[in-house]
């Protein structure tokens, strides 16, 4: 595990189609859609000035990454997500998906080739260290009611249900893990 770099861009938007196609995202096509996620991830804006972006490595390779921030800082992630789809109608954070005061992993997702290897919980306790260290006392997250494996994980881990959330058209189960414990 490691904080992602600019060079990481393209891995990282290639990984996290397999969310924005559980989205159903078809405003653009699968190669429009990770130049542009790519271009979010090369700028300092998610490598650590407004959120933090942390990748798995496997033989050199990115297999897994984890986006995330403090609720406070959501505005400015919604403002540099959108600077990448300025030209069309698509937003792909078009609404506030945080709570007051908790530390938010926005994507969570795998290389397909390493899932059910542990690399998913491994960057679920580099996330929850990372929350800890900048003094959040929640961390917190939505898995789509759709995807109940992922929410078994993220249950194993300590999650417990703090409501639910309609993203883009989507039903999702907001959890949230007690850090102050």
């Amino acid at each position: 595990m490691r904080r992602a770099k600019p060079t990481d861009a393209k891995a990282i938007a290639k990984i996290l189609m397999v969310i924005f196609d559980q989205m159903g995202i078809t405003e653009m096509s699968p190669e429009e859609l990770v130049k542009r996620v790519a271009r979010v991830f090369e700028g300092s804006a998610f490598l650590g000035e407004v959120a933090e972006t942390i990748v798995a490595e496997t033989a050199g390779q990115v297999v897994g990454v984890a986006f995330s921030y403090h609720a406070d800082q959501e505005v400015a992630v919604i403002e540099h997500w959108d600077s990448a789809f300025i030209d069309t109608s698509l937003r792909l954070h078009p609404t506030s998906e945080t709570l007051p005061g908790e530390w938010y992993l926005e994507l969570l997702a795998t290389d397909s080739k390493v899932r059910g290897q542990g690399v998913g919980g491994r960057l679920l306790t580099a996330v929850r260290d990372l929350a800890q260290d900048n003094g959040a006392e929640t961390l917190a997250l939505n898995v789509d009611v759709a995807n109940p494996k992922a929410e078994r994980l993220y249950r194993r881990q300590g999650y417990q249900s703090a409501g639910d959330m309609t993203i883009l058209g989507h039903r999702y189960h907001h959890l949230e893990l007690n850090l102050a414990e």
